[in-house]
């Protein structure tokens, strides 16, 4: 069992609301799992380069995704964000 947790947050700009959840792993299918729960299609998928994110970079993926590295741009929320609209209350 990995012991080993990682956090996954998204960010309403509009609301400032936030959700954060706890992971065992971050890779894509944990990643899909969280935006597709919480983000609805068509809102903008602030990341750096991982690549469980990759799948975003898809035309179909309902998503629009915008890289940064870290360090390399001021989004308001540290140095990884994700931020849309939620599709469940926090």
């Amino acid at each position: 069992m990995k012991t080993d947790k990682w956090l996954l947050g998204a960010c309403d700009n509009e609301t400032k609301e936030f959700r954060i959840e706890a992971v065992y792993n971050r890779d894509t299918e944990t990643i899909k799992q969280f935006i597709t729960t919480f983000i609805e299609p068509g809102n903008k998928i602030i990341t750096h380069g991982w690549a469980g994110y990759n799948f975003l970079d898809h035309p179909n993926s309902g998503y629009i995704r915008y890289a940064h590295n870290h360090g390399g741009g001021n989004f308001g929320f540290g140095l990884e964000s994700t931020c849309g609209k939620y599709l469940v209350p926090v």
